[in-house]
């Protein structure tokens, strides 16, 4: 009873895998199929809000919706292959780990690759940075973190990436899925305790890496013990030693190319931004009663915030005239108006804003290397704690 108990298991998720990561590596379904997922929710499940949209999370209930449906048609296919004959059930378990091994591998090499750079996390904003702690949500907390440390944030993209490397190959594969169940269970409670919207995707990379390794767990636990071992590796041989090794080549290099393509795109497409000298926190050193004077502006990357005394907060895209030594603010909202300022130097952290009336006042200038998360470097030694 037992052993049919846990082969039922194993086909379950065999099956649920497979279906999970298809259409890999393609991506994303056709428009009809995204219907039909809101077809179920809605007509069987009862949920009215369901839409599929491209916010970035991977969580949403459209997410759940179609997370529900691969489940239940995973119990249904493997209630009908529990009939076929062992071998058929065997090949199905066998496809399912080939399949799985090299999409994790896909996907750990992407999120490694990301890591490096300004990809995944990059630096913390100034916006970020002039933020207090209390206002971030968890998940905000999380990234400037990882993003902080450039070295951790690659070191995390080193253990990703190496564990996707080992994967790609059939004697490596199970080293590769034991160190991507370490790496992907931190990410998996990272995720859960900071409310990151991947929880469904990651929580299923970290099954996938022990459902590549669990026809080993006994060899493993010897290993461990000092006793004598025999690991199994599941892939496809060719008759053909040519074949063998055509056949692998090309899938490692259509591997590697999709996920250099996935991860590397933002960090290849950044060109040097020539406002990068007005990337700063300004901030009015005049007190006014008016409560449409301007109190503090924030320059990064491209984009502005204009915060006035009555607290109203304006987004704008920002560019500059060095020439005639103006900043124009293009509003991101239709219905106000740009506006430009005129600027003039008056020490290296002070700077004058004037409009075509009258001056705006004079502002402290706060770059991103001032502030203490930066300044604070390394140190071998610490008589105290720095702990602000």
């Amino acid at each position: 009873m037992k052993e049919k108990v846990l082969n039922f298991i194993k086909l379950y998720f065999s099956i649920y895998f497979i279906l999970y990561i298809f259409p890999f590596p393609l991506f994303g379904f056709p428009i009809i199929v995204d219907n039909f997922f809101i077809w179920f929710g809605q007509n069987i499940l009862g949920l009215d809000f369901i839409k599929q949209t491209n916010t970035g999370s991977g969580d949403t209930v459209f997410d759940f919706v179609k997370l529900t449906f691969v489940l239940l048609l995973s119990f249904i296919l493997t209630i009908i292959f529990l009939f076929t004959k062992s071998v058929v059930k065997e090949k199905v378990v066998s496809i399912s780990i080939i399949y799985a091994r090299y999409f994790l591998s896909c996907m750990l090499l992407s999120y490694g690759f990301a890591k490096f750079g300004d990809g995944q996390f990059g630096l913390p904003s100034l916006f970020r940075l002039d933020q207090s702690v209390g206002e971030m949500s968890p998940m905000g907390i999380l990234w400037t973190f990882m993003g902080s440390s450039p070295a951790y944030s690659a070191f995390a993209g080193i253990c990703q990436a190496t564990a996707g490397f080992l994967l790609l190959f059939r004697r490596t594969s199970v080293l590769g899925a034991l160190m991507a169940f370490g790496v992907m269970i931190n990410i998996v409670v990272l995720n859960f305790c900071y409310d990151v919207p991947v929880k469904i995707f990651s929580t299923n990379l970290a099954l996938i890496a022990l459902f590549i390794i669990h026809n080993n767990w006994i060899s493993i636990l010897n290993f461990l013990l000092g006793k004598p071992s025999n690991i199994s590796f599941v892939g496809f041989r060719f008759k053909k030693k040519w074949l063998q090794v055509t056949a692998k080549i090309l899938i490692i290099l259509y591997i590697l190319i999709l996920t250099v393509g996935m991860s590397m795109s933002r960090i290849l497409n950044t060109e040097e931004n020539v406002n990068e000298k007005f990337f700063a926190v300004y901030e009015n050193e005049k007190k006014s009663t008016d409560s449409l004077a301007l109190n503090k502006m924030i320059i990064d990357d491209g984009y502005a915030q204009i915060f006035y005394k009555n607290d109203t907060i304006v987004s704008w895209d920002f560019k500059f005239d060095e020439k005639e030594n103006t900043l124009f603010f293009k509003a991101a909202d239709s219905t106000k108006t740009d506006v430009k300022f005129h600027f003039k130097f008056i020490e290296d952290n002070q700077i004058e804003f004037s409009d075509s009336e009258k001056s705006l006042g004079k502002f402290s200038i706060t770059k991103k290397e001032d502030f203490e998360l930066f300044k604070r470097k390394f140190n071998w030694t610490n008589e105290y704690p720095y702990n602000r």
